[in-house]
Formats: C-alpha cells, sequence, structure tokens
C-alpha cells in the first residue's frame, strides 16, 4: 500500500511540475506537497540545477558514490563526505 502510495504521489507530482512548467491553470492539478509552491520551486531549481556552478546535484552525488568507492580508508570517506556536504550547501545557510 505505501509503495502504491508513493507512486501515486510521485505521478501527481511530476504532472503538477509539467502542467505549471506549461502555464496550464488547471483545478484539476494541486499541489501534491505540503509546501507553498514558491517552496516547491526553489526546492525543483535546488535539485536540478547546478549547485556549484558547473555540476548538478545528481552530478555531485555521482561524483561523490565513485570517490568514496574507491576510498582506501574511513577518514579519507570522512574528509570526502565533508567536502561533499560543503560545496552544496549555500554558505550563508551553513554559518547558521
Amino acid at each position: 500500500m505505501r509503495r502504491k502510495n508513493q507512486q501515486r504521489y510521485e505521478v501527481d507530482l511530476s504532472k503538477y511540475i509539467a502542467y505549471q512548467k506549461l502555464s496550464i491553470k488547471s483545478n484539476s492539478r494541486e499541489n501534491p506537497t505540503l509546501m507553498k509552491d514558491e517552496e516547491l520551486n526553489e526546492a525543483i531549481h535546488l535539485s536540478t540545477g547546478k549547485v556549484d556552478g558547473k555540476r548538478t546535484l545528481r552530478e555531485r552525488v555521482k561524483q561523490f558514490s565513485t570517490y568514496s568507492d574507491s576510498t582506501r580508508s574511513y577518514r579519507s570517506f570522512k574528509d570526502g563526505l565533508y567536502e561533499y556536504l560543503t560545496d552544496i550547501i549555500d554558505y550563508s545557510y551553513g554559518k547558521r
């Protein structure tokens, strides 16, 4: 049941985003999240946009995954994880 609900949520969200991008105003497509539209748009932009000016978040995750597979010690993995996290977090947010 949980998997079915997750799939339905993903489909609803993708349809909502597609309709929003196409500027189709329809009452049948409501925001399926608990976020405001502005918050959802920002989350989408952050997850699909360039996080370090060059690469998307997905590309950074893949890069870190490849790096961590070749890491020989826990210390170097930890250092790499710290670098990865600090690179993708907005500096002003990270200071808080």
